[in-house]
């Protein structure tokens, strides 16, 4: 009886399996680190301040001097458009990183590191099944 042998090397360059989560686009489970820019960015339209933040010049001053302290949080805008929106406060400083910008023309101003997370967005539409 012959014996089949296996071509390893043919074995291992042949298209596998692709993951089911790289197939659609369904928000991710977890927290995913990303980088986005000002334009992808939107304020949070359920913000609950209604004034300007009273340590705005304090947290100005520090962005400009040093850039974010903490990686702020984000998730899809429910309502439409590829943009995302804060889901964890935020908004303060999209103000102040779109005042930088345009005060001092620094891209460093424009991009930003951001956490996606399930938000509200994600969590509606997993309501909804």
């Amino acid at each position: 009886m012959g014996r089949n042998t296996l071509n390893l090397g043919h074995a291992l360059l042949q298209q596998g399996r692709q993951a089911v989560a790289t197939l659609n686009n369904s928000p991710p489970m977890a927290e995913m680190p990303m980088v986005l820019t000002l334009d992808q960015l939107r304020p949070n339209p359920d913000n609950p301040r209604t004034s300007r933040n009273p340590r705005y010049d304090d947290i100005k001053a520090s962005i400009k001097a040093r850039g974010l302290d903490t990686v702020p949080k984000v998730t899809r805008d429910p309502d439409g458009d590829e943009a995302y929106i804060f889901s964890d406060g935020g908004n303060t400083r999209y103000q102040i990183l779109s005042e930088l910008w345009q005060e001092t023309g620094d891209e460093v101003f424009t991009v930003s590191i951001a956490c996606l997370n399930l938000g509200r967005a994600a969590y509606s539409a997993l309501s909804d099944t």
